[in-house]
């Protein structure tokens, strides 16, 4: 798959050139401008972790706006399209931390959280747990002094312990439970992020999870009320909104890269359930950010 030449990548180093797996920075009025992220939209290649505990800030992720408050959190995983439009009186703190930071078990298990499905209805959570926040200053702790012995260890616990307490307080009850159809739900949301782009087909999906399209297609309408089909063309325009917002691509090239042989079907299926034309939607959007 070809990457996106065109969308800003906010890469994951320090100013002074330093790659980094994990970092935890302070959040204040023009922090952005010292960490040099690019201007305007950009596409992480990092997750996000962002919580505010004085100040409001406000963001555009994925085509949602977003007003941070105090006690909030805001997560954007890694490929999310972002812009930061201001935090005059912000002061919170903010985790960066890529795959690799994790251990192969921790980044497997966190592919199957809704948190880190795009397709996911809110990215802003508010902690109903004072354990949330007190591991959230942890984590901004250890990162500052790490431990002597197994720092780097400590800070990936910490940090998965508050992934685990927002995906628990922060997502519907009935996504949550742990009978065999969330679990069979989260494991097609990982498999669909991993091959959306070339693999359209139930057939697909059922196939790699070892159970029947009937038995698939259950699970996920108890979970998040939608059919497999509906969500995996809900993932191919949410890519295809971001290739029309953010890059030049032509219309008939957008949907080779999303897999589609035949432009003139993706062009009918995109005005047929996004109810505009894929030029209207894009000229829409240059409108608004002029």
């Amino acid at each position: 798959m070809a990457s996106i030449p065109d969308i800003p990548k906010a890469p994951f180093y320090r100013p002074d050139g330093r790659l980094l797996r994990c970092e935890v920075i302070a959040v204040f009025p023009g922090w952005e401008r010292e960490r040099m992220l690019p201007p305007g939209h950009h596409r992480h290649e990092f997750h996000e972790l962002l919580w505010m505990e004085q100040g409001h800030s406000r963001h555009l992720v994925d085509f949602r706006e977003y007003i941070l408050g105090p006690a909030e959190v805001l997560f954007m995983p890694r490929g999310s399209i972002h812009r930061f439009d201001g935090g005059e009186d912000c002061c919170g703190g903010l985790v960066l931390f890529d795959d690799d930071f994790l251990t192969s078990a921790q980044a497997h298990a966190l592919r199957s959280f809704r948190l880190f499905d795009p397709l996911c209805p809110s990215r802003l959570c508010t902690p109903t747990c004072a354990s949330t926040v007190r591991l959230l200053q942890e984590i901004r702790q250890e990162h500052a002094q790490p431990t002597l012995v197994g720092g780097s260890t400590v800070l990936q616990s910490l940090l998965v312990a508050v992934l685990h307490k927002l995906e628990a307080t922060c997502l519907p009850a009935e996504i949550l439970c742990l009978d065999s159809a969330a679990e069979l739900n989260q494991r097609f949301s990982a498999l669909l992020e991993a091959h959306f782009r070339e693999q359209h087909s139930v057939g697909f999906y059922a196939t790699a999870l070892h159970c029947s399209p009937r038995q698939l297609a259950a699970a996920i309408r108890a979970a998040r009320g939608y059919s497999t089909q509906q969500l995996i063309l809900e993932r191919l325009l949410l890519e295809a909104k971001r290739y029309l917002g953010y890059t030049d691509h032509r219309v008939s090239e957008i949907a080779f890269l999303l897999g589609f042989d035949d432009p003139a079907y993706f062009s009918r299926l995109f005005r047929l359930k996004v109810g505009q034309s894929a030029e209207v939607f894009r000229k829409q959007l240059v409108e608004k950010s002029m």
